[in-house]
């Protein structure tokens, strides 16, 4: 097992670990990290098939569905690959807001093709209501913890293993966030307890490796004091400190590996023709900023340049965000 030194090879392992990441898992869906640029542009061009409401941030599946996957603009949405819906028109929302999918409706299903006996699936979901408590009611799964075939109004961390070959039913007892689904191969190794781990605590002023892990945690690696092995047959990461005082090793478990960049306190020009800026800030591959109302406005329009952006380029609608006593952009991918 060789190991890397991450200062010097820091992006290259991330492209190498994320592929070695997806053996570890038979699939994740991370909902709550929102949705990518290519499936917002194919579910704003389909106004067929999808409601965009632009004060909320989602759109909404307007066609009753079975056991059908989530397309748009004729292309499978990233966000759902993989999983199958059964539900009424209006029912299943990609919702870019509360940063979920919103199974709007008791009776949604969601199906999850062709799961090995004995696999683990563990589902982070909350009712959307304030007042009701709802949850989610599984076929050919076992409950181990949570509140599978019950309901709360708590966030809820359900996890069950697969009864026998085959697929498996999650359905909603009515409006529901659900933030992650993940689905663990049988026979993976539970890694290192938080007490017994190196990993550190989340710190913007530091460039850190993530870990994301089969049961959605996250562990934190100061990337200038380890060091990285992978061994893709065994489906191993292991984590070293570079003085050789510890090592953690993760069997199995590990679903993605990506890094964090240091926040940067160095602030970019904005030319500001009337509208008060309030906050300006850059993270990884992410601008972030935050205005104050401009008397007799009604929406707003943001354009960029620099980076990829040789002129100044409008961005698409759905990430800039009007709260009423402010205007919010997020623009990904500068």
């Amino acid at each position: 097992m060789k190991y890397i030194h991450l200062n010097a090879f820091q992006w290259l392992m991330a492209c190498l670990l994320t592929l070695f990441a997806s053996k570890a898992t038979a699939q994740t869906w991370n909902f709550s990290d929102g949705i990518n640029d290519t499936d917002v542009k194919n579910l704003n061009a389909d106004t067929e098939h999808w409601l965009y409401e632009s004060d909320k941030l989602r759109w909404g599946y307007q066609l009753a569905c079975e056991a059908a996957e989530m397309t748009a603009n004729g292309q499978t949405l990233a966000f759902t690959k993989g999983l199958l819906f059964t539900a009424k028109a209006n029912y299943v929302r990609v919702d870019n807001k509360t940063k979920c999918l919103n199974l709007n409706g008791a009776g949604t299903v969601v199906t999850l093709k062709n799961l090995k006996k004995d696999a683990k699936v563990t589902v982070s979901c909350k009712t959307s209501s304030k007042s009701t408590a709802r949850g989610l009611n599984v076929t050919n799964l076992s409950p181990v913890s949570g509140s599978f075939n019950a309901t709360s109004l708590d966030l809820q961390t359900n996890v069950g293993t697969v009864e026998a070959d085959g697929d498996v039913t999650l359905t909603a007892t009515g409006g529901l966030y659900v933030y992650s689904i993940a689905v663990e191969e049988a026979g993976a190794t539970t890694p290192d307890t938080d007490a017994d781990s190196h990993a550190v605590a989340r710190d913007a002023s530091k460039n850190q490796m993530r870990l994301t892990l089969a049961d959605n945690s996250i562990r934190y690696y100061n990337t200038d004091e380890v060091d990285v092995a992978i061994d893709k047959a065994q489906g191993i990461v292991t984590v070293a400190d570079i003085d050789g005082a510890w090592k953690d090793v993760y069997t199995k478990t590990v679903v993605k590996i990506d890094f964090a960049k240091k926040e940067s306190s160095e602030g970019g020009d904005i030319d500001n023709t009337g509208v008060e800026i309030q906050e300006a800030k850059g993270w990884l591959e992410t601008v972030y900023l935050t205005w104050k109302p401009f008397k007799g406005a009604s929406s707003y329009n943001v354009y960029i340049k620099g980076g990829q952006y040789a002129d100044y380029t409008k961005i698409d609608h759905a990430l800039v965000r009007n709260y009423g006593t402010y205007g919010r952009a997020d623009i990904l991918g500068v």
